[in-house]
């Protein structure tokens, strides 16, 4: 700017910032030098000054029951995070599955795919999760996770122990346990399961014979812990215990077709 200038003592100017490369030296310098720093004040520096600004915003995001109605009347309003958390606010596999599908098809969104895989995978619809699974740009911990279930469930379980041994999340690893519970492996199954209180290290102590401890895991609600609980009782002469176990997990129709015929339960 000096260059462009008029100023009439430009050149002496310029060699005085040509000469030292500190700013605060070129300005002590050039403030010496009065009739060449009142030039400067008037005719360069305003045009170098600027201005910071800082604004303190606050967002507010919907509440869960705005989105709730939103979901019905105004789905297009929705941005990927608004649709990817409303997904958790509706109950059924359904309803999950479309508005996974709309963040995923407006967005291209990679959580979006992953997470409507995982609810083919939850409903048993394999090929589906795999076709979704194939749009997933960001190939994270969640999406080897759910590659290993699709191969697990396609029965190719040296793929599916591939794909859990590239993600760090606790459901691949307690996922990792069930090939080798699959595979009749049931040491190391606990082995692999160590330190975790999932559902599949419950079931491998109990084929390991180690009731106590897998008792203990089972906390939960589900037919599937009411089922091993009533193969625990049963294992200890509990026979009350074990049957009113078993009204817990005649709730999956799966158990309750499985427990007429097996064999823990031949003496109740």
């Amino acid at each position: 700017m000096v260059a462009a200038s008029d100023i009439e003592d430009k050149d002496l100017i310029l060699r005085v910032l040509s000469m030292y490369s500190d700013p605060a030296v070129r300005e002590r310098e050039i403030k010496n030098i009065s009739s060449i720093f009142g030039a400067l004040k008037t005719k360069v520096l305003p045009e170098l000054r600027r201005a910071r600004f800082i604004a303190n915003v606050e967002y507010k995001n919907y509440t869960d029951e705005e989105l709730s109605q939103m979901i019905n009347d105004n789905i297009d309003a929705l941005d990927e995070e608004a649709l990817l958390y409303s997904a958790t606010l509706v109950k059924t596999n359904d309803a999950k599955a479309n508005l996974y599908k709309k963040a995923a098809e407006k967005y291209n969104s990679s959580r979006a795919y992953n997470n409507l895989a995982a609810v083919y995978l939850t409903d048993g619809k394999t090929a589906d999760a795999e076709k979704v699974l194939a749009k997933v740009s960001d190939k994270n911990s969640k999406y080897y996770n759910n590659m290993g279930v699709a191969a697990m469930q396609n029965k190719d379980y040296a793929e599916a122990a591939n794909n859990f041994a590239k993600s760090d999340t606790p459901e691949a690893k307690a996922n990792a346990g069930a090939i080798y519970i699959l595979n009749g492996e049931y040491q190391k199954a606990v082995s692999a399961l160590d330190g975790s209180t999932c559902f599949n290290s419950a079931l491998a102590n109990i084929l390991t014979k180690n009731e106590a401890k897998a008792q203990a895991m089972l906390t939960g609600g589900c037919p599937c812990q009411s089922y091993l609980r009533a193969i625990i009782a049963a294992r200890r002469g509990d026979s009350a215990e074990a049957k009113k176990q078993l009204e817990g997990a005649k709730k999956n129709d799966k158990l309750a077709k499985r427990m007429v015929n097996d064999i823990e339960f031949a003496k109740l």
